[in-house]
């Protein structure tokens, strides 16, 4: 951390004895109409809330500030300010009074349509720090198919991807394939196709959905995973690789998250391949900044080449694994001004979809 014990923007001196934060989680912030607010969807969003206070809220001084629809409950020993939002149409302005009340904002957003971007740029507009990735390097990474493309272009190793016409399916030869929505986070309507009846009807699937663009890969049977990185705020320190998790996705067919372990069970030579790859993208994708997601498959194939499958520019599910095993504040690692990286213990978390936690091997 800072002399002072806070995170600072990039660039600034340590002169902020305290910090207020504003922390804002879309899913529960009451931008969504209770119709749109499922359960589902609050509880994970709700879980990285959650973590990401329980983690700034170490930082020496630190204050918080949140946003939250009526129905979202929270542990009564989080000490921060809430702003409690009944109506969708009025978020948007709580929003702005959070940013402006605060030294700093983060931003708990997917990334699907330009939403997470369009807030960053909102809280720069507003004169604030944001922690969060440069707007620029959430639209790439929320564009699957600019992404795959650039990192192919930069010898990064991943999938590649291209446009589906619908009209012109794969040969026998190419099946099986999987298609996703180009723009999009999470599982929805991704699938693995191996058949051209599979094919047609998820092109009906598609038609019924016009504004989602899908984008077609080869599909790569093997073990998924994950890395959390530490991005420093200060763009000319490097950043901090964090334990690799273990992804645990539905066998169906359709690859929806189930859950996760940390760390997973790999070999020194993958941690330092995965980690090459990480270098990597982040020379292709300049403006990563704070915590960033990077999923990955091991191939059934090829068990010692690890392949980059996307890169999540926001606070993920596994933050919440992270933030019970790290020794220390996770949000310390932002501004890393004493370059150190933190022990982590020989234990084990394992966790599901929600985010909450199944297992933990306490010593």
């Amino acid at each position: 951390m800072s002399s002072a014990g806070v995170l600072r923007p990039a660039g600034s001196p340590a002169i902020l004895l305290a910090m207020r934060i504003f922390l804002t989680e879309f899913l529960t912030g009451g931008g969504l109409s209770p119709r749109e607010r499922l359960p589902g969807l609050l509880g994970e969003g709700q879980a990285m809330l959650i973590a990401a206070a329980r983690d700034l809220g170490q930082l020496p001084g630190s204050s918080l500030v949140t946003t939250l629809a009526p129905e979202v409950t929270f542990p009564e020993e989080l000490l921060w300010t809430v702003n409690r939002v009944g109506n969708p149409a009025d978020w948007l302005a709580a929003f702005d009074a959070g940013c402006l009340s605060c030294d700093a904002t983060l931003v708990i957003a997917p990334e699907t349509g330009g939403l997470l971007a369009s807030l960053v740029r909102r809280v720069k507009g507003l004169g604030r720090a944001a922690w969060n990735c440069r707007p620029a390097a959430i639209d790439l990474c929320a564009d699957k198919l600019n992404l795959s493309q650039l990192l192919q272009k930069n010898g990064v190793p991943t999938i590649p991807a291209a446009s589906v016409r619908w009209d012109h399916p794969p040969t026998t030869a190419q099946f099986r394939v999987v298609v996703k929505p180009r723009d999009g986070a999470g599982s929805q309507l991704t699938r693995r196709i191996e058949t051209l009846a599979e094919w047609r009807a998820l092109a009906e699937e598609y038609a019924t959905a016009p504004e989602l663009e899908p984008i077609v890969q080869p599909y790569v049977p093997g073990r998924a995973l994950s890395v959390g990185a530490i991005f420093p705020l200060d763009a000319r320190r490097a950043p901090i690789l964090l334990p690799i998790a273990e992804q645990r996705l539905s066998e169906d067919g359709r690859f929806s998250y189930l859950g996760g372990e940390l760390p997973a069970d790999v070999s020194e030579d993958v941690v330092a391949r995965v980690h090459a790859i990480v270098d990597q993208a982040a020379k292709v994708v300049p403006g990563l900044r704070g915590y960033v997601g990077f999923d990955l498959l091991l191939p059934d194939a090829d068990p010692s080449t690890p392949l980059l499958v996307e890169i999540n520019p926001r606070l993920t599910t596994s933050f919440v694994g992270y933030s019970g095993l790290c020794p220390v504040p996770l949000a310390s690692l932002w501004d890393n001004g004493d370059g150190r990286v933190p022990t982590w213990p020989a234990r084990s978390i394992r966790f599901n979809a929600a985010g909450e936690i199944l297992q933990d091997d306490r010593q």
